[in-house]
């Protein structure tokens, strides 16, 4: 028998589709065949023809995020990468093309039956296309998607991307695939695999090596021998921080970073939105891996953006997730995919679909799925949720990037729930244009005013006090800013004192504290108890850089 061994801290599992780290519109088929002609390859275009353009602004702080592949290698390896992608990727942009193509026959109608338009359907849409039209006569194409799951697949482009890593300070992540020759080690194995479960575990759980090193090996074709891996793997065994488990009054919430949060009672542990640091990440004090439960009985998600549907993370964490819980969508829109769906193809078997104000109940209270307005460009998406959360006498409340455009609906909300003892929200009040997320869905482009007009943004001040005063909480806490460095390889953001969102916030605290209840904004550790009706802190709040 070998002996038994882990993955160091300080290894990363990089999800990758066709080399690019994973998000769900890169699960979705349509969606990834629209971003690998409309985003992908533009992007290795532009790089061949100028790559100093691209290293430069690279380097250039206020570009992350922007279109710029972060790469100063050999030009030929991006060309082969492009090259490649056109080949392996055929099919799904086809796909993607006709689904342009025939909206564009959709629009040439006049309110006629579409029923003749079936028989013309291209080889890429049939038997997953259903033609219709709204009540104002507009016509409209929509993917089954389960037959689309039937008849198309993302499962043979994804990776898995074995590397040491800084894990705090990585480059921004979704605008630069992995090339030929970049460090690290590309396992060939898609993400729904048990082999990614088996790996996942080396992390925490000792392995025997010589069985790690064989599925290592088989998983990286040879290139990851035993030689190679003793570099990634420690003997030294990793234990639960003590408290990971909680079994107090009320409820416990620990602030892990940007929109993730562990709620426990006695009954029951939840997290929203995971993302798990470092611990300690960036000299800043924070929660990690080692201060999770043994088991999450929920997971629940917000929305269908790569700041709050981290598959490294959900991947890592999948062996201890009873279910997670997703909003509801119609599936009747390309931006709009069924999350439910893009996980359970990734190998998730319990997902949840929850409506609008449609609960899950807990032992002693429920999980309330709450509608939000905002942060999706005015795009027709009802993917999204908030959560309130009641158990053991106490209740909370996250809305993680809700823009109250109304606040008559969150009167009716508080109608049915009464008051929170506390409220989580966020306010990242200025937001990528539209075009940064959907811009590759669009079969019309937009003017540059249209774009920045129409922005993924959250409430301001003014917006988020008055959806509080709804809920008459005893504390408010800003969450979901991005403002951990952290979490910079997905969101990009990057604040100082004059940011508009942290001037915004800065003024809610002030308001809200006027009036006697409790508000901050959280940064790296955070460890609040809800109990009789009051909020205690533990610990010391972290100093924020700003």
């Amino acid at each position: 028998m070998s002996r038994k061994v882990l993955f160091r801290s300080d290894i990363a599992f990089e999800p990758r589709v066709n080399g690019w780290y994973a998000w769900p519109f890169l699960i979705y088929p349509p969606t990834l065949g629209m971003i690998t002609n409309n985003n992908h390859l533009k992007l290795l275009e532009s790089y061949v023809k100028s790559p100093q353009v691209h290293i430069n602004a690279a380097r250039d702080p206020s570009l992350i995020g922007g279109p710029f592949i972060n790469y100063q290698g050999d030009v030929a390896n991006v060309e082969q990468f492009a090259r490649d992608t056109r080949a392996s990727l055929a099919e799904l942009s086809g796909l993607a093309n006709q689904v342009f193509a025939f909206h564009d026959r959709l629009n040439a109608l006049d309110g006629s039956s579409v029923e003749p338009l079936y028989a013309d359907l291209p080889s890429e849409l049939r038997g997953i296309t259903e033609l219709t039209y709204d009540i104002r006569s507009r016509p409209a194409l929509r993917l089954i998607e389960a037959l689309v799951y039937e008849k198309f697949s993302t499962d043979r482009f994804q990776s898995l991307r074995l590397i040491q890593s800084d894990m705090d300070n990585r480059p921004f992540a979704l605008s630069t695939p992995c090339f030929a020759g970049d460090p690290g080690f590309v396992l060939q194995v898609p993400f729904a695999s048990r082999d990614v479960d088996t790996l996942m575990a080396a992390k925490h759980e000792p392995i025997e090596f010589d069985a790690l090193a064989a599925l290592v090996g088989k998983l990286s074709n040879g290139a990851c021998g035993p030689e190679q891996l003793e570099h990634l793997v420690t003997e030294q065994p990793r234990t639960a921080n003590p408290g990971a488990e909680f079994d107090g009054d009320g409820l416990r919430v620990r602030y892990f970073a940007h929109a993730s949060a562990l709620i426990q009672s006695r009954n029951v542990s939840i997290m929203v939105d995971p993302f798990i640091p470092s611990a300690d990440a960036n000299g800043i004090p924070s929660f990690s891996d080692l201060d999770l439960p043994e088991r999450i009985d929920y997971v629940l998600l917000t929305h269908n953006h790569s700041d709050h549907v981290l598959f490294e993370t959900l991947l890592q964490i999948r062996s201890r997730i009873g279910a997670i819980v997703v909003p509801k969508t119609s599936g009747n829109g390309i931006t709009d995919p069924s999350l439910k769906m893009i996980l359970n193809s990734c190998g998730f078997p319990n997902v949840i679909e929850l409506g609008e104000l449609e609960s899950i109940a807990l032992p002693q209270g429920a999980i309330t799925g709450l509608p939000f307005l905002g942060e999706h460009g005015d795009m027709n998406i009802i993917g999204k949720l908030g959560y309130a959360i009641r158990d053991n006498g106490a209740s909370t409340m996250f809305l993680a990037d809700s823009n109250n455009l109304d606040t008559d609906m969150y009167r009716l909300i508080a109608n049915k729930l009464g008051r929170i003892d506390t409220i989580f929200i966020g306010m990242e009040c200025r937001g990528a244009p539209m075009s940064w997320l959907y811009g590759s869905f669009l079969t019309k482009g937009l003017t540059r005013s249209q774009d920045q007009s129409r922005r993924l943004n959250g409430s301001d001040c003014e917006r988020a006090y008055k959806l509080v005063s709804c809920f008459k909480p005893n504390s408010v806490f800003v969450y979901a800013m991005g403002a951990e460095p952290a979490l910079r390889f997905i969101s990009s953001i990057s604040y100082d004192d004059e940011s508009e969102p942290i001037l915004e916030s800065n003024l809610l605290v002030e308001r809200l504290r006027n009036e006697d209840i409790y508000a901050a904004r959280l940064f790296g550790k955070r460890e609040i108890l809800i109990a009789h009706g009051r909020m205690k802190l533990v610990g010391d709040a972290v100093p924020e850089p700003f």
